[in-house]
């Protein structure tokens, strides 16, 4: 609470990232979390299961009652349904209890107004406004936007990315409706989110290995953003050491990541000793890192791109690594460089025009030696490779034509096996 309240105030509304495959690994922090905010605790029985919630006295709770909005992953939904039904109960419990500064009951409230002023029927709305547990379809499981975003290719703006998640996760599960799609539901329940937040409990992974980490909270962010209008602020509860546990804004944690792994020459040398998976493993840092600056753009700075071109562009630390590349693997890196052009084309990154000339020819050298990876990044991506030859042919560049002449063989060769 003391962390939630940094900027003078308690939160209005918190929106978490409920994950299953977290819940396993901390058994039910993120919803201790939830229940504690929303002011219940829960009831065990005699075999530590926990069965039923309670109330927390308003004198004893001695702050307000924070809402909640749950957005929950396929793994969750199937490996904790009664999870899922006790959260939407313990919420449900909340908002019929008439006391100041309850804001479940107070969301709720407005909710029910606004979902009448939709036409909804009056027994309906006043169902629904006490919904707050939303996830995919029954039966499909993530967001749809994982392999999306990488693929840049084939989309222009942000909005299309959260196009896809809102569509994908506006499927409602409270009593009387369990996953039926309420899109106006979902952008009401929404409202007066402040802060969204995830739990991080392995030390296997982290916000910046794992992929399915910017696919859930990022994707929950782009929603925030895009049905209240705010942005909000992000915390992550890191519980890796039950000792040790505490609540994190995100964008420090992240920056701290850049720091231990993708900038630390350590990791890299680490890294290489893995050969080819290392050098696989490297260029999904940076693919994540441009997933981050889709999602969540204030996490990734200008500067970031730029020491990512210095390390592994320009060797800073002296490893060989475009060598070491060619080696293990060469299209590690021409996925690397092709991310970096990519972030530049969209505007996702400032880069100097330097910066653009020495990835662009590291991407079309790498091309034109090795072929075109095919990768989420590059694969039939005409848009990169227009981009990359204009960099490369900028004026005060010196292309090297036969280069050029093998790039766009190996690109039409590609095309052609595309194609059949």
């Amino acid at each position: 609470a003391k962390t939630l309240k940094a900027d003078g105030h308690y939160p209005q509304k918190i929106a978490f990232d409920l994950n299953g495959h977290e819940t396993m690994r901390h058994y039910g922090v993120t919803e201790g979390e939830i229940m504690y905010l929303i002011g219940v605790r829960p009831i065990w029985n005699e075999n530590n299961l926990v069965i039923d919630v309670e109330l927390i006295s308003r004198e004893e709770l001695k702050r307000p009652r924070i809402d909640v909005f749950l957005a929950m992953g396929g793994s969750y939904r199937d490996n904790f349904p009664s999870r899922v039904e006790l959260l939407d109960k313990a919420i449900r419990l909340v908002a019929t209890l008439d006391e100041p500064e309850n804001r479940v009951r107070a969301f709720s409230l407005q909710m029910e107004k606004d979902l009448l002023a939709k036409k909804y029927a009056a027994g309906a709305a006043r169902k629904l406004s006490l919904a707050r547990i939303f996830g995919a379809k029954p039966g499909e499981f993530g967001t749809r936007i994982l392999h999306l975003v990488p693929r840049s290719g084939v989309w222009d703006n942000t909005s299309e990315i959260t196009d896809v998640y809102t569509n994908t996760m506006s499927y409602v599960y409270t009593k009387g409706k369990w996953g039926v799609q309420e899109k106006v539901l979902y952008k009401t329940a929404m409202q007066g989110t402040d802060t969204i937040m995830r739990t991080w409990a392995s030390n296997m992974s982290s916000p910046l290995t794992n992929h399915h980490f910017y696919e859930y909270l990022g994707g929950l962010n782009l929603a925030v953003n895009r049905m209240t209008g705010k942005n909000p602020t992000a915390y992550v509860a890191d519980v890796r050491n039950p000792d040790r546990a505490r609540v994190e804004l995100f964008e420090k944690i992240l920056q701290r990541e850049f720091r231990v792994r993708l900038f630390n020459e350590k990791w890299i040398r680490g890294m290489k000793s893995n050969g080819y998976a290392g050098a696989g493993q490297m260029a999904e840092l940076v693919k994540n890192t441009f997933g981050w600056k889709v999602t969540r753009p204030e996490s990734v700075r200008n500067d970031t791109w730029e020491e990512i071109v210095n390390i592994y562009v320009r060797d800073k630390y002296n490893l060989q690594m475009k060598e070491w590349f060619e080696e293990e693997n060469p299209h590690a890196l021409q996925e690397m460089s092709a991310t970096l052009l990519e972030a530049a084309r969209k505007g996702l990154w400032d880069a100097s025009a330097k910066d653009l000339e020495d990835v662009a020819r590291t991407y079309i050298e790498s091309v034109a030696k090795y072929g075109p990876s095919a990768g989420l990044v590059t694969g039939g991506n005409t848009q990169l490779n227009d981009y990359a030859q204009k960099a490369y042919n900028a004026p005060g560049a010196k292309p090297n034509p036969q280069v050029l002449t093998q790039f766009a063989k190996h690109l039409e060769q590609s095309a052609g096996v595309e194609s059949s």
